[in-house]
């Protein structure tokens, strides 16, 4: 298991395909015990307040296979960036 540190240069890389049946495999920077579901979120930059649908497996599996939001938001404009500049030519 993965302990995590405030101090490691970005720690949110390490939360990509973690989450599995109910147990997350990366430690709390602070406290003895796994980080939840919601921290898992949260450091994968989904909004506090975004609705996962479904059992907590389910939940789990859609944090573990999910696109960070901020990461697709950047893939988003850079995408749209290149495009139109092809576009103009």
């Amino acid at each position: 298991m993965l302990t995590l540190s405030w101090c490691q240069r970005d720690f949110r890389q390490h939360v990509v395909t973690t989450v599995s049946e109910l147990e997350i495999y990366i430690r709390h920077p602070e406290q003895h015990r796994a980080i939840t579901l919601r921290e898992a979120t949260n450091l994968q930059t989904f909004p506090t307040n975004y609705k996962f649908a479904g059992s907590l497996t389910s939940k789990a599996k859609q944090v573990g296979n999910a696109v960070p939001p901020l990461m697709a938001e950047k893939f988003g404009r850079t995408v749209v960036a290149h495009a139109s500049h092809l576009f103009r030519r």
